[in-house]
């Protein structure tokens, strides 16, 4: 395949990803839910509200989670979530670049793309503002990239025999 077409199926995989993103994180219930809070609720939302739910000490629903009894809710919903959704950005984002993609560009992009969900989420008063979901969003994102990069490597093993 060539380099530019190749480039081009990333790109369109990583907005297709980003956009899947935006359903899942910013609106992850049925349309109906939002007509009726963005016209009955969010009028009487501010910010001061939204930045009073807000965790900004690191770890600390992490721990808590960890400390939690129900398996599927907290663990598959919230960790193992965070984590696999951002996957697909550190696997195709490098993808799209011409020249290899240095880790610390990975880690700048997941965490420019999540910290706008995550302010996105406080601005719109649909999610709450949690540096944990930062720090196990950009841990998929590095994932994605550890993963593409053992892929790279197993494919260049095997060309070359």
């Amino acid at each position: 395949m060539a380099p530019e077409t190749r480039k081009r199926i990333a790109r369109t995989g990583l907005a297709a990803w980003l956009l899947i993103l935006v359903k899942f994180i910013l609106f992850k219930h049925q349309a109906y839910v939002y007509q009726h809070y963005f016209r009955d609720a969010y009028p009487l939302y501010s910010l001061r509200e939204g930045w009073e739910k807000a965790n900004m000490t690191p770890f600390k629903n992490i721990a808590l989670i960890l400390r939690q009894n129900d398996i599927y809710h907290y663990w598959l919903g919230n960790i193992t979530g965070n984590i696999a959704g951002f996957m697909p950005l550190g696997f195709l984002f490098p993808l799209t670049r011409q020249s290899p993609c240095k880790p610390a560009a990975v880690l700048l992009f997941t965490g420019l793309v999540s910290a706008c969900f995550e302010c996105a989420q406080w601005f719109l008063g649909t999610g709450i503002l949690d540096i944990d979901d930062l720090i196990l969003n950009i841990a998929g994102g590095m994932l994605g990239m550890v993963i593409l990069t053992i892929l790279k490597r197993l494919y260049a093993a095997k060309q070359a025999d």
